[in-house]
């Protein structure tokens, strides 16, 4: 969608350093001095191959005034002129699209998350599988979903291995862990090393707490679905949980969320390993967004807290699974062969029920993680070639 901002009153305010600008969409701005002499994007400043400035601020007057300054007639665009005679054109459409701290944020980067419970049972959005390989638009519909919803269903996947690697490959590759990058959920007979390859129950969890960044997007095909009882997946929007937990249970909320927990993981895989973090269950980021780390199996038996917390610790925990738990948090999805499930390792919680396997059948599941940096890449890429954002 074009841009067709008019840059319409243009003032100096010397004192401030920059200048204030009102929009033909109704919007005033302010533009520094200095912020205007960085981003020139002259060919002498500003490489528009690569996107890069080429200027060193070494070189850059903090206190830059300009000489004079001149509105093209048509509204679309903006010259400054400095001291040295440097001249400086700014398109209206590029200011208008330039963010500070008190202006809109980046839907890509900030986006706005549709809060779930139960009533996503059944309701889960799919997308197909090769529209996701053959057209922009199915591909940038299901990355997009991830990034809002948290949770996204591929359906009409072949069943063979190799599916995950080609979605990943799609939005750029995989990242690696301690299980490699591509690994398969099966149930095995001993030596496992993790209780995700037994066919045993599984808690409601995050993915590998232990690391100082989590996996972000997870994606689990099924290539084989037990033939027998059981295998149902359940997912938790975390973001419901910490509004839940906010309005309902606030000293809980906030131990959950400033007492470190400890996890621990130590066994073979690719190769032999021994991870260690502690961290809130509740977790969030520079940039406020949530990461779960709950992971009850691998809690470690050490708790590096003072001893008159470790029950209200222990209750703390048990108190937390039993939330996440009610009936109106909780999705249920059985995968079906050539389904592929992907959803937000850090905000999302997933488990499953115990099943059992019939003679001369098994239950195949291979996974993998993308991180978010790929994505949301992506997506902005996505959305300048579709939707004709300008590349900021």
């Amino acid at each position: 969608m074009a841009n067709n901002t008019l840059l319409q009153v243009c003032h100096r305010n010397d004192d401030n350093k920059w200048y204030e600008v009102t929009m033909s969409n109704g919007k005033s701005r302010k533009y520094p001095y200095v912020w205007l002499k960085d981003n020139c994007r002259c060919a002498a400043c500003y490489n528009t191959s690569c996107l890069q400035r080429e200027t060193l601020i070494v070189n850059l007057d903090v206190d830059i005034v300009p000489a004079s300054e001149s509105v093209a007639k048509d509204g679309k665009s903006f010259e400054v002129v400095w001291p040295d005679q440097h001249r400086s054109t700014f398109q209206t459409e590029w200011l208008d699209a330039q963010r500070f701290s008190e202006s809109e944020v980046d839907p890509v980067s900030f986006p706005e998350f549709n809060v779930w419970g139960a009533e996503m049972n059944g309701n889960i959005k799919a997308f197909d599988y090769n529209a996701i390989l053959a057209t922009d638009e199915e591909f940038y519909g299901w990355l997009r979903t991830i990034q809002t919803t948290g949770l996204a269903l591929v359906r009409g996947a072949p069943t063979e291995k190799g599916v995950c690697r080609k979605l990943a490959d799609r939005v750029a590759f995989f990242r690696r862990t301690i299980y490699g990058e591509e690994f398969q959920v099966e149930s095995r007979p001993s030596n496992v090393s993790s209780l995700g390859y037994t066919s045993k129950f599984l808690v409601l969890h995050s993915d590998l707490p232990y690391y100082e960044h989590p996996p972000d997007v997870q994606l689990l095909h099924c290539i084989e679905q037990a033939k027998g009882k059981g295998g149902e997946n359940q997912f938790v929007d975390g973001w419901k949980i910490v509004k839940q937990l906010k309005e309902e249970y606030p000293d809980l909320y906030k131990m959950l969320s400033t007492v470190p927990v400890d996890y621990k993981n130590a066994a073979t895989d690719r190769y032999p390993f021994h991870m260690k973090l502690a961290r809130p269950i509740i977790d969030f980021d520079l940039r406020g967004e949530l990461c779960m780390r709950y992971n009850d199996p691998i809690r470690a038996s050490y708790m590096l807290m003072p001893v008159d917390r470790v029950t209200d610790m222990y209750r703390a925990i048990k108190e937390f699974n039993r939330i996440i738990y009610l009936p109106e948090n909780v999705v249920h999805h059985r995968l079906s062969e050539g389904e592929v499930i992907t959803f937000n390792n850090r905000r999302l919680l997933h488990g499953r029920n115990s099943f059992t396997v019939e003679s001369g059948s098994g239950r195949l599941l291979e996974g993998g993680y993308i991180d978010w940096d790929e994505v949301r890449s992506r997506i902005r890429v996505l959305r300048e070639k579709l939707y004709s954002v300008e590349r900021l």
